[in-house]
């Protein structure tokens, strides 16, 4: 999961590119099982992240937090370890672990534990219990890098520039964001005008789509009488939104489930998937 590549005082040279915006993102999980992170059993990692934010100014040092996983790494002392090697570095961003069954497949024929059973997902796992262990254990440790669930918000906030993946209010993601960088994004965040929906829409082909509000599923027509109902979701475990699309004889509007972020509330999008 994580590879070899050592950087030196003379690779940060490309602190010269004064055109360039440059981030080093470095894994680190703090898994010490070298079965899971062959990187482990070395200290290249960590001696590289020293380097890079000895050396950094107009280059950018993230700790990349990844995987975290039940049972891995999620015990108190490993994320004290990893916040500690953190405390240098720009911003620090947090996720969880591909379970894909390539994946699980691989590190179960070397013995390797593996949770979440045989539910197998394209995106990242990140249960809501972890989410919160982990911020808890970043305010704990009193680091004052800080911590974010997105990389592109971790890379805007090192560079002082707004979020250019659009995550702004999206308070299950934000609520941990400086405030500073909160107020960039928001002054910085251009909702589309209906007009500008409407010419995307028509130019991409899916004028006939129709947008329902949160909480009921966008629904198509076909030739058939058929129709395509999606419900859109936060989904807490993997940090994202979840659309779940299904082919139905009527088309009449179906309720969305949600998922929360551990006790926050409930959030859903307009959405048809």
């Amino acid at each position: 999961m994580s590879s070899w590549l050592r950087v030196t005082e003379d690779d940060m040279a490309a602190q010269q590119l004064r055109s360039l915006r440059v981030t080093l993102l470095f894994t680190y999980s703090g898994i010490a099982d070298a079965r899971v992170e062959p990187v482990a059993k070395s200290n290249v990692t960590l001696t590289s992240l020293a380097t890079a934010c000895r050396a950094g100014n107009r280059t950018k040092v993230i700790l990349y937090w990844r995987p975290i996983v039940p049972g891995w790494n999620d015990d108190t002392a490993t994320m004290a370890r990893v916040l500690d090697a953190g405390r240098a570095a720009d911003a620090i961003v947090f996720t969880g672990y591909y379970h894909k069954q390539e994946n699980a497949d691989y590190l179960r024929s070397l013995g390797v534990e593996v949770p979440y059973g045989d539910d197998f997902d394209r995106r990242k796992v990140m249960p809501a219990e972890i989410d919160e262990k982990v911020i808890a254990a970043w305010r704990a440790s009193g680091a004052t890098a800080p911590l974010f669930r997105k990389t592109s918000c971790g890379v805007c906030f090192a560079h002082g520039v707004p979020d250019y993946n659009g995550h702004w209010d999206v308070s299950e993601l934000c609520d941990i964001c400086p405030q500073a960088q909160r107020a960039l994004c928001r002054d910085a965040h251009r909702p589309p005008a209906a007009g500008q929906v409407k010419r995307i829409l028509t130019s991409s082909g899916t004028t006939r789509r129709r947008w329902w509000t949160a909480g009921t599923c966008g629904r198509t027509a076909s030739p058939s009488s058929s129709a395509t109902r999606s419900s859109t979701s936060w989904d807490s475990r993997y940090g994202t939104w979840t659309c779940r699309t299904s082919r139905t004889r009527t088309a009449a509007p179906c309720s969305a489930t949600s998922r929360t972020r551990g006790n926050g509330p409930t959030w859903q999008r307009r959405g048809n998937g």
